[in-house]
């Protein structure tokens, strides 16, 4: 595979009339969806003001976040997700970060596209596949051009698939909007990451594969990819659907699931995980912390036909960049939620880097550990190029020489942050994190830079984020704990409202707690801990 389209375009010629994308109301063709982005990657070329190397999907789960992040890499830019339910701040610093020029705009954005115009301080072109009701922005805005569905859906074009292997194909932001960094992933590290799961998944032209995440994450792109290279239909199930996911997956009878484990361990505890509840599912993939024996049994129970595979790796890396399978674990006899233990060979902590990688271990003075003691887990392949040093990436790199081994290899080895034990084969188990960093929603997350927006939503420093469940690698979501007194007294709409201006919607706080003082580290940080044994015995 030499272009990340290369795949969709065959699957396009070979199941032309087969539904290649299943939305809410509508089921959309592989020749519609490739005609459709034939026709934007066609408009960008010929209309776009300037030569940004960048498009931007200003969409979600529709037919334009689709078929515009086809429509970049056909172009040859790079796509850059843009989330319509960020906030408009957040949004117009990364258009102004990025320099792009041209954005593909989906139905849950088009309310924004004015104010979106108003700051902008260049001229943009303004893609709207899905609505030729402009509402008057071309007059308002006359330096700007605008293609709407009406020009698209009449233009003819060829969707292509050029090879650009050492070219930047996705760049997404993370952080708030006074902090924001770019992750940028490779056609190559793309590439090899499908040639590889692509033929573990097996998928075939009758699979119904789930789409959950974000695309502003780039396990979106494994959904997409390795979906549509099979011929086989891609149900998007936004945000709208995630309250009702189960019903979901029974309604569309899908055969494939891609999620984040706490979205799982949140049909577990609402009792959703019933017998045989999935009956149709082949394959369940979760990316980021690996499950447990018990919920991969509770999972197990849902959907007894399916593999189970976990699937980790640093998000400069791309959508993972190692996998276990786990087998099917063995529950007592008077239990029906969880096994009495994993039977041998299901630690599901024990991982193995893709093909191409190698992995070591660091010590806290970057050096190789004492033997059979654990250290920082670094790696390094073809998967995993070196952040800028300049830029503000959590996860720094060691040079080759530097790295650990008798025979490094070639290219920069990542630091990861997580702490491991090397095995045999390329296997290694997960320990905890050391930096302040968690997986939320699918996503690994800085709990500073929260605490940080929280403390600006409330006036002073003594507040904190904490992630809740406070007992599992895979928190729900987030609580925030705010010390009040009389000078500051607890106002939560106007907390919860300052946050929404700054933070992407799913990193707000579910809620509000007052606590009489913030308990601190030794070296001044928010104790968490502390926090967390509070909490605890206030429910118990």
């Amino acid at each position: 595979m030499a272009s990340l389209l290369r795949g969709f375009v065959q699957a396009a010629r070979l199941h032309c009339t087969r539904t290649a994308l299943r939305l809410d109301t509508e089921n959309v063709t592989y020749e519609e969806l490739e005609r459709l982005a034939a026709a934007i990657a066609a408009r960008v070329q010929a209309g776009a003001p300037g030569e940004s190397p960048l498009l931007g999907v200003y969409a979600s789960h529709s037919l334009s976040a689709y078929a515009g992040a086809l429509a970049a890499t056909g172009c040859r830019r790079a796509i850059l997700p843009l989330d319509p339910f960020d906030p408009p701040g957040r949004v117009h610093a990364i258009i102004a970060a990025s320099g792009v020029d041209a954005l593909v705009v989906g139905p849950q954005a088009l309310d924004r596209v004015d104010g979106l115009l108003a700051a902008s301080g260049r001229p943009l072109l303004i893609l709207t596949p899905e609505t030729d009701a402009l509402r008057g922005l071309s007059a308002r805005h006359r330096r700007h051009r605008f293609a709407d569905q009406k020009q698209l859906v009449t233009a003819e074009a060829e969707l292509l698939a050029p090879e650009n292997p050492t070219h930047p194909a996705y760049i997404t932001y993370v952080g708030g909007a006074a902090r924001l960094h770019a992750l940028s992933l490779s056609h190559q590290a793309l590439i090899h990451y499908v040639d590889q799961v692509a033929r573990s998944l097996d998928l075939d032209p009758d699979d119904r594969v789930s789409q959950i995440f974000d695309l502003r994450l780039s396990q979106a792109l494994h959904d997409m990819l390795t979906t549509w290279q099979a011929g086989a239909t891609l149900v998007a199930l936004g945000r709208s659907a995630r309250p009702r996911l189960a019903a979901k997956i029974q309604a569309h009878r899908l055969t494939r699931f891609a999620g984040w484990p706490a979205l799982a361990a949140g049909l577990w505890r609402t009792g959703e995980l019933a017998e045989d509840a999935f009956g149709d599912l082949r394959s369940s993939l979760f990316f980021g912390p690996p499950l447990d024996a018990d919920l991969a049994h509770a999972w197990h129970r849902a959907a007894p036909k399916s593999l189970i595979t976990s699937m980790w790796g640093p998000p400069q890396a791309g959508p993972a960049l190692a996998s276990r399978g786990l087998q099917r674990p063995q529950a007592s006899p008077s239990s029906t939620h969880a096994p009495a233990a994993a039977t041998p060979g299901t630690d599901p902590d024990r991982l193995t880097l893709f093909d191409g990688h190698q992995a070591s271990t660091l010590s806290s003075e970057l050096r190789s550990p004492a033997p059979g003691q654990p250290g920082e887990l670094v790696v390094s392949g073809p998967q995993v190029p070196c952040p800028n040093p300049a830029d503000a990436s959590p996860s720094p790199c060691v040079e080759p020489g530097d790295a650990p081994g008798a025979t490094p290899a070639p290219g920069p080895w990542l630091r990861t942050g997580h702490q491991a034990h090397l095995g045999q084969g390329g296997a290694f188990d997960l320990g905890p994190r050391h930096d302040d960093q968690v997986y939320l929603g699918g996503e690994l997350i800085e709990l500073s830079e929260l605490d940080q927006a929280l403390q600006q939503a409330c006036g002073h420093r003594h507040a904190a984020v904490l992630p809740w469940p406070q007992d599992t690698d895979w928190p729900a979501g987030l609580i925030a704990l705010v010390a009040t007194t009389l000078d500051h007294p607890l106002d939560v709409a106007a907390i919860l409202a300052a946050c929404r201006r700054q933070l992407p919607a799913h990193l707000v706080p579910d809620r509000v707690l007052p606590i009489d003082q913030l308990p601190r580290t030794s070296s001044g940080t928010p104790d968490r801990l502390a926090l967390a044994r509070r909490l605890n015995r206030e429910r118990s």
